[in-house]
């Protein structure tokens, strides 16, 4: 009878090692799945971060583009993340947030600081783990359409005042945050205008328009190896979910 119900709790330990866990993204455009087949076109980091975790790790993309915290919440996204039943709650969303005389602009310090704080403790109240991860950056339009840096860095001053909330609210409220933010611009200053400006789509592949806002697949892929290297240094127990080879 022992060895019988030493067996049946390995078992049990088993499955629930096995298990699947779900890991909902909340963001916008630089997030969102596109489906693309060329690497030269519009890519999200939400789309090619899966590769860091382990085969039992579900990633659940629900980032829209366009999309602010507000329109989350007013047109029902937020509601779906909640159904999908998450283990974890990735909230990177705030860029569409800062355009002012927008629908769905919110003020940092009242709106956004607001709903960042709801999708929190909904998250929190769902038996989920919240983690914020700071918003991306981005690259301007020069001469001859070449993506430049503001001012020679990688820096999106209008999207400043949201990380810094998702850092406040961190601290406060005890949860894990990715700071994409600096690291993304780090990166991005280290390998230099030129080739950080080559992490960008195209809009047309006829005209070679590009998009200095929204990254191509090498783009993405950079921003997803942040992510996973951020969580991976942090203390939320969803770091224990990664391919450690992988970093």
């Amino acid at each position: 009878m022992k060895k019988e119900l030493t067996a049946l709790l390995a078992v049990s330990s088993l499955c629930l090692c096995a298990g699947e866990v779900r890991v909902a993204l909340v963001g916008s455009s630089a997030c969102q799945s596109y489906h693309n087949s060329d690497p030269r076109l519009i890519y999200g980091w939400g789309e090619v971060i899966g590769k860091y975790f382990k085969p039992h790790v579900k990633i659940l993309n629900f980032a829209i583009s366009g999309y602010s915290s507000k329109m989350f919440l007013d047109r029902g996204e937020w509601e779906k993340v909640k159904k999908s039943k998450p283990h974890y709650v990735l909230i990177t969303i705030g860029a569409n947030d800062s355009k002012p005389g927008e629908f769905r602009y919110t003020d940092p310090d009242t709106g956004y600081r607001n709903n960042i704080l709801r999708f929190v403790r909904e998250t929190r109240e769902l038996g989920a783990e919240p983690v914020l991860v700071t918003l991306n950056q981005a690259m301007g339009m020069g001469k001859n359409g070449r993506c430049i840096f503001f001012d020679g860095k990688a820096f999106r001053k209008d999207r400043e005042p949201y990380n810094r909330v998702m850092r406040e609210i961190a601290a406060k409220e005890h949860v894990p945050c990715v700071d994409l933010a600096r690291s993304h611009q780090t990166a991005l200053e280290k390998m230099g205008e030129d080739k950080a400006g080559q992490l960008y789509r195209f809009f047309d592949l006829e005209e070679k328009k590009i998009d200095p806002s929204h990254t191509n697949r090498e783009g993405a892929e950079l921003v997803a190896k942040l992510i996973a290297e951020g969580i991976s240094g942090s203390e939320s127990p969803l770091k224990k979910e990664l391919l450690s080879t992988r970093l």
